[in-house]
């Protein structure tokens, strides 16, 4: 069931399902999107003191006739109805059960995307047939086109949960013990679209580090699911997905398409929006059916893969900064050259106050620097650049490990980096230089 502590905003949704409920007999819908909350919803409005029968379709059991209504019986004590002659027979059965002495004051259907056809005829039949009965039938599915038109047509209330704002993303944070700085909100809001499921399981799963990579990790099974999907696509559609997802969560066509270096593209496009990757939002843009969708195809990639796409993408990429990036992440090792361009453009950004920027290339400088030294005085600059942005708790993380390094300098009877461990110590401390 779902956690009260994390339960964060919804007030609308159950404010129409609190009406519905007062309007009995009554059926609600509930629809959206995997990952949206339906189900926490419903959870959450019948977790009070009222009687309730709960039924779910699944999948594997879509086909089988009555299966779900055969839930619902039993829950009641009566016999089997898998395999019933009629969906008439069930209806009444059902219909019998709901205006019984033991009936329940709320009735979810959860997943009635995967229920049986057989058993929403049947539960149709009966909730048609409901006159005084105190009973509300909540019905949550991913897609309300798939339940028979009557049931849609009765229903009174239909609830369509959107995504967390920032705001509520920051108090499911700091609900469960994860409290981040208004820029790892942000990015965690863009990241899973605020999407409650896919928020919850990042910030269960992601180590503090995590938040200032370029692309965050996806939760595990997500990701599974992802690349069985790119898996399943042939190797032309794979290659324009593939280089999709370096761009970014959305790009041109053409650019996808020069990346990619792909021969027929409409119809690998047409793939990967067949394979729920990609939208074609207009003729010229192609988009990922969900930033983390993208990030999941990003990482999944092999590293040389990666670089290669990362180079070409720079080779296409009209934008100075972005081509720049392009070009720190197609690295294969040490470059100083680069490493002081991207120094250059981060002090661009410090001097108009964009941290998040700024913190972001003196990090990649850092990682291509062709000395220790120079990685070093690098991110210890990114280090106060992140006090600046809010990001303490990264910064004092990052300070850490610099003086771990100092003082294993130190011990190893090599001159010690006192610049280091001073620095980083204060930033330790929460003090930018």
């Amino acid at each position: 069931m779902v956690d009260a502590k994390t339960f964060i905003g919804r007030e609308g949704e159950l404010a129409a399902l609190a009406a519905a409920f007062e309007a009995r007999p009554a059926v609600a819908l509930v629809e959206g999107p995997a990952g949206i909350g339906k189900t926490s919803i419903a959870e959450h409005f019948v977790a009070g003191d009222v009687r309730v029968w709960w039924a779910s379709g699944e999948e594997s059991e879509a086909l089988v006739p009555f299966g779900l209504a055969d839930q619902l019986v039993r829950r009641a004590g009566g016999g089997p109805v898998i395999g019933a002659a009629d969906h008439v027979a069930v209806g009444l059965r059902l219909l019998a059960l709901l205006d019984g002495e033991a009936a329940p004051d709320v009735l979810v259907v959860d997943d009635a995307h995967w229920a049986d056809a057989a058993s929403l005829r049947a539960l149709l039949f009966a909730i048609r047939r409901l006159t005084a009965e105190p009973l509300l039938i909540v019905v949550v599915t991913r897609d309300a086109g798939l339940l028979p038109e009557g049931l849609r047509k009765l229903a009174t209330a239909h609830v369509r949960p959107g995504p967390l704002s920032i705001e509520e993303l920051g108090a499911l944070a700091a609900a469960v013990e994860r409290p981040l700085s208004p820029h790892a909100v942000a990015r965690l809001s863009e990241h899973t679209g605020g999407y409650p499921l896919y928020a919850r399981t990042l910030l269960d799963e992601l180590p503090e580090e995590t938040w200032q990579e370029p692309v965050l990790p996806v939760p595990r099974s997500y990701g599974d699911v992802i690349a069985a999907r790119v898996r399943g696509c042939s190797a032309e559609s794979r290659a324009l997905v593939e280089a999709a997802a370096v761009l970014g969560v959305s790009c041109t066509l053409a650019a996808a398409v020069a990346v990619a270096e792909a021969d027929a593209p409409l119809e690998a496009l047409d793939e990967g929006v067949a394979a729920g990757l990609l939208e074609r939002r207009t003729p010229d843009d192609v988009v990922f059916s969900h930033p983390l969708a993208r990030a999941a195809v990003y990482h999944g990639l092999p590293a040389a893969r990666r670089a290669l796409l990362h180079a070409r993408a720079a080779d296409v990429t009209e934008d100075a900064a972005a081509a720049l990036h392009h070009r720190v992440d197609a690295a294969s090792g040490p470059d100083e050259a680069l490493a002081r361009e991207a120094e250059t453009f981060a002090r661009q950004e410090l001097r108009r106050g964009a941290w998040a920027s700024a913190v972001a290339s003196l990090r990649a400088a850092s990682r291509i620097s062709a000395t220790s030294a120079e990685r070093d005085r690098r991110t210890l600059e990114a280090i106060d650049a992140m006090l600046y942005a809010g990001e303490g708790a990264t910064a004092r993380r990052l300070a850490a490990d610099l003086v771990v390094a100092a003082d294993e300098a130190a011990r190893g009877e090599v001159a010690p980096r006192g610049e280091v461990a001073a620095r980083g110590e204060a930033a330790a401390r929460g003090e930018a230089a």
